[in-house]
């Protein structure tokens, strides 16, 4: 068996992957020249994927979550941006399966291919609304300009670039790499919640890893719950000091490696 025919074949056993993600792994196996690579690789390895727990995901946000199935709505692939918007949805999904577990209600999916000036979901919690972006960390070229943290109120005299994540050594450029996130998603966050009449608050999902996809490429000791705990904590309070991120309420870190840990700051009630 070929290794299409073997990603297809496991992929069918699971209704609401095959219902909703199924033809999309197919179109981004189907590309000329572009069977290979890192996300078919962890399709082919059948005990690094919990293909259980993304169909359960999948059947639960189909059920509880408004307009959830427009996540799965693009057009053609190309080879360029097939692994990557696959790998968006699986962060849009796990951002999803977090706001459920959290006792958040009335979870409708927003985004649409056409617009960029609104956020991925809006929910309720008890009595507050929230408007939640979803990211994700990629691996953007090293020559690529980014902004630095250094530039945010001069918070730190730093001028980092890319890097590999590996430990507590890179605690600086854990920084740099979760402030960038939040720069590039926060503008929409705003924007959204000043136009609304009750009082909204932000949220910033930021997911590393594939979520659901453990990558053999990922090193044992790259991720540290400390570590990370710390850094979202320092990189959220240094940001509200500016003044500049009114709406932002909470940071979420989630992490494909370890499906449970999730870091939360400041943690809900």
């Amino acid at each position: 068996m070929n290794p299409k025919d073997k990603i297809m074949r496991n992929l069918s056993q699971y209704q609401y992957i095959k219902k909703l993600l199924g033809k999309i792994v197919k179109e981004r196996l189907d590309i000329k020249g572009y069977t290979l690579g890192m996300l078919t690789a962890d399709l082919l390895a059948d005990n690094r994927i919990d293909l259980e727990r993304l169909n359960n995901a999948l059947q639960i946000g189909e059920n509880n979550c408004i307009d959830f199935k427009r996540i799965f709505q693009i057009g053609t692939l190309s080879p360029k941006t097939a692994d990557s918007r696959i790998t968006d949805m699986l962060a849009e999904i796990k951002a999803f399966e977090f706001l459920y577990n959290h006792c958040f209600q009335d979870i409708t999916y927003l985004r649409q291919k056409t617009s960029t000036k609104t956020v991925d979901y809006t929910s309720r919690r008890n009595e507050d609304y929230y408007a939640v972006e979803v990211t994700r960390l990629g691996l953007p070229l090293a020559e690529k300009k980014k902004p630095t943290y250094s530039q945010e109120g001069n918070l730190f005299n730093k001028g980092i670039q890319w890097f590999t994540l590996d430990g507590n050594n890179n605690i600086p450029k854990w920084e740099e790499t979760i402030y960038s996130a939040i720069k590039n998603e926060y503008p929409q966050v705003s924007e959204f919640c000043k136009i609304k009449v009750n009082n909204w608050k932000g949220i910033v999902v930021i997911s590393v890893g594939r979520d659901y996809f453990i990558s053999k490429y990922a090193r044992r000791d790259m991720f540290l719950p400390k570590t990370l705990s710390n850094v979202i904590q320092t990189v959220f309070n240094n940001l509200k000091q500016t003044g500049n991120y009114k709406y932002l309420q909470h940071l979420i870190l989630v992490i494909g490696k370890y499906p449970n840990q999730i870091f939360t700051y400041p943690t809900f009630n």
